[in-house]
């Protein structure tokens, strides 16, 4: 059942998603009076007026997600929760005071694997700090792995490889 779905994760839910944002766009961008729009779809002036006064908040708080979703991306990677054994590879790449926005477009999980101390635990330590930031990046850069990203099984570090001898 689709009665609670809602594209956007700030928007009305329900049976009566469209019909609201068209009271909406006809109350705010056609200057239409209470009365005609309610008349229109059987509702209440009062109703109305509801209706347009919960789209403007649902449309606040879009706002302020994007911008909080864009103030996180543009944060530096030591500032991530991350354990110090990965805090640690990040350092020894050099990329710990990336801006995260920038990490994702020039590293590959691929890349992080190959560092010298950093294994499968680290990375998905890794991936969980960036997905507690923001979901999306975390996919992208993963390519669909998410927390099942497997270096072996994708073109990382084998083991054994690149480890000091005994």
């Amino acid at each position: 059942m689709t009665q609670g779905f809602c594209i956007y994760h700030y928007d009305f839910k329900g049976p009566h998603r469209e019909r609201n944002w068209d009271i909406y766009r006809m109350r705010v961008k056609e200057k239409r009076t209470l009365d005609s729009i309610g008349s229109k779809y059987g509702v209440s002036r009062e109703r109305v007026r509801q209706i347009v006064a919960k789209a403007e908040r649902i449309l606040a708080r879009r706002a302020w997600a994007d911008a909080e979703a864009a103030r996180k991306r543009d944060m530096v990677m030591a500032a991530l929760n991350l354990p110090v054994g990965v805090l640690n590879v990040l350092i020894n790449m050099g990329v710990a005071e990336m801006k995260l926005r920038d990490f994702v477009q020039e590293y590959t999980p691929n890349d992080v694997i190959r560092e010298p101390n950093c294994g499968r635990r680290k990375l998905k330590q890794l991936i969980a700090a960036i997905e507690e930031i923001d979901p999306n990046v975390s996919n992208i850069w993963t390519a669909g792995h998410g927390q099942n990203y497997h270096p072996t099984k994708h073109g990382g570090r084998r083991a054994g490889e690149g480890d000091a001898p005994a």
